[in-house]
């Protein structure tokens, strides 16, 4: 057992801890930095892991770690060690080595993991790092028929990217069309049949109990008694925020780590970001824990800056996403739930337009599909209250 004291101990392999290192380094050229991460490399950029990597033969795994951008040598890792215990009365976290790293900030950066079925069978891949990437390229090389469990981001981009290779994906997902939580019906039909072009069965309105070993495959249960055969099967149904170290060390958890506008936890040392943490969001007036690489960033980076004292930090970041599979993409900010108002804006039928999502003739959200660099546009209209009539949005952005 050894003992490390640092300045600033980062807790976690994502993005929201490398924007934290990097945050502080640029305030503090010779800050005393320990990164602590269960990762065996760098922090990179997960997205990647659904779409380049799989797509892209020219991609490599050395590609999407940041080793091109070295830390600064004061920055020591600590990787393939698990953070086990937090002790904040003696400022420390004990890892899965034993060794005890004493600090005088902390960043919980420590992220999600996947959701995964009771039923859990070694065919059944979780994706959520570059171990889960390396097992899917195995399973690739071995088979075909692919189950895609759920259409959320990973799902839909993990089905589209498979496509493009020698499998036959299909889709198994609990709503009636494709993401047709967050889409209106009329795009998410669209979506149906954009994914069934590219010869991607899709499975709607059920939910996956089990997963069933049947020789040399697997066969998918659901609950509305289905039974589908596959090679492997991927899960992509969300993650789960790694609260558990916060919680033991009594840090207040409300879906993820509760933080204040200057990231701080209940605990005024301890910082947490990314996945795993719950923050204010004054444009939708409410707490909120976003998964999604932009907001990790913005909280790593904003956290960073914090943790050496800056003052003027007051985190206030609407959710930003975007995604992108065969020939389209999106950028969204806001409230992109389809139980709100929709006002459609349709530009090229339902390859470009814009999507508004309101409450109350308020803009809560705004959905550019196919339109890019226009979401500074779109968070001004968040912020210029009510509408006096929802058609009044028609052609207010444009591609």
């Amino acid at each position: 057992m050894k003992t490390h004291a640092s300045t600033y101990l980062i807790v976690g392999g994502g993005v929201a801890a490398d924007a934290a290192i990097r945050a502080i380094c640029e305030r503090e050229t010779d800050a005393d930095i320990v990164l602590l991460s269960d990762e065996s490399s760098l922090p990179y950029h997960r997205p990647a892991l659904c779409k380049d990597l799989i797509t892209d033969p020219n991609q490599t795994i050395a590609s999407v770690i940041k080793d091109s951008e070295p830390y600064e040598s004061n920055v020591r890792s600590y990787l393939g060690r698990r953070a086990i215990r937090l002790e904040p009365e003696s400022s420390s976290v004990v890892d899965s080595q034993g060794d005890i790293h004493r600090y005088k900030k902390l960043l919980l950066a420590t992220g999600g993991s996947p959701l995964e079925l009771p039923d859990h069978s070694e065919q059944l891949l979780t994706y959520r790092n570059l171990s889960d990437y390396k097992r899917l390229e195995e399973k690739i090389a071995m088979g075909h028929r692919v189950a895609v469990i759920g259409d959320g981001f990973i799902g839909s981009e993990i089905a589209a990217s498979l496509s493009e290779r020698n499998c036959e994906p299909f889709m198994i997902f609990p709503h009636d069309h494709l993401a047709s939580n967050r889409y209106p019906e009329s795009l998410s039909r669209h979506l149906d049949d954009v994914y069934c072009s590219h010869k991607i069965d899709l499975l709607p309105g059920q939910r996956v109990t089990g997963i069933e070993s049947s020789g040399d495959f697997l066969v998918v249960v659901t609950d509305g008694g289905g039974r589908y055969a596959a090679d492997f099967a991927i899960a992509g149904m969300g993650i789960k925020p790694n609260v558990d170290l916060a919680r033991q060390a009594g840090l207040v958890v409300k879906d993820g780590i509760r933080v204040n506008a200057q990231l701080q936890s209940s605990h005024p040392n301890i910082y947490a970001a990314g996945d795993n943490a719950s923050a204010y969001r004054k444009e939708l007036d409410r707490y909120e824990r976003l998964e999604h690489e932009m907001n990790a960033i913005e909280m790593g980076q904003a956290a960073g800056r914090a943790m050496t004292g800056d003052r003027s930090i007051s985190f206030d970041y609407t959710p930003l996403f975007y995604s992108d599979f065969f020939d389209l993409g999106f950028e969204a900010i806001g409230d992109i739930d389809s139980s709100l108002d929709i006002v459609e804006d349709w530009q090229d039928d339902l390859n470009q337009g814009v999507v508004y999502y309101l409450y109350q003739n308020n803009v809560r959200g705004v959905l550019l599909w196919n339109i890019f660099g226009k979401t500074d546009e779109a968070r001004a209209l968040m912020q210029n209250g009510p509408v006096t009539h929802p058609t009044s949005l028609k052609q207010k952005i444009t591609a």
